[in-house]
C-alpha cells in the first residue's frame, strides 16, 4: 500500500500541473487525510489477505483459480 501512495501523490499532483498549465481545472483536486488513508490501507489489506490466500476466496465464495461458481 505506502509504494501504491508514494507512486500516486507524484503522478496526481504532476497530472494536476500539467492540467494547470493548460488552464484546466485540477484531473485530482483531492487532499488524502491521514483518516483516509488508514481506512484505505485497512481496505487493502483486508482486500490482499483474501484473494492471496485460495482457502479463504472459497470460504467468501469467489472464483479460484478463474473458475466462475454457479448460482443457485
Amino acid at each position: 500500500f505506502d509504494t501504491i501512495i508514494e507512486m500516486w501523490l507524484p503522478l496526481a499532483w504532476s497530472l494536476n500541473m500539467v492540467n494547470r498549465s493548460m488552464g484546466k481545472d485540477d484531473l485530482y483536486p483531492f487532499v488524502l487525510p491521514p483518516k483516509v488513508l488508514e481506512k484505505m490501507r485497512f481496505i487493502h489489506t483486508v482486500i490482499d489477505e483474501i484473494t492471496s490466500d485460495p482457502a479463504k476466496l472459497a470460504e467468501v465464495g469467489a472464483p479460484v483459480d478463474g473458475q466462475m461458481q454457479q448460482l443457485d
